[in-house]
């Protein structure tokens, strides 16, 4: 997680305020569960995960890719 000076947003909030015509809706998407090993030692960790597109700008990425 990373927040700039003056900055209202860390970067997850950043790159999910840029994305677009998303495949699930924000509202719709679920917790996912996942064990994960680190040192040695097992834990349970969830996510949201979000599938969409992103925009950046129309000057410099095609608008139908």
């Amino acid at each position: 997680m990373v927040k700039g000076a003056e900055i209202t947003l860390m970067t997850p909030g950043i790159c999910f305020s840029m994305m677009t015509d998303f495949v699930v809706a924000p509202q719709s998407v679920r917790y996912h569960s996942s064990v994960v090993i680190a040192d040695g030692h097992k834990g349970q960790k969830t996510a949201n995960v979000y599938a969409g597109f992103h925009d950046y700008d129309d000057a410099t990425v095609e608008c139908s890719k």
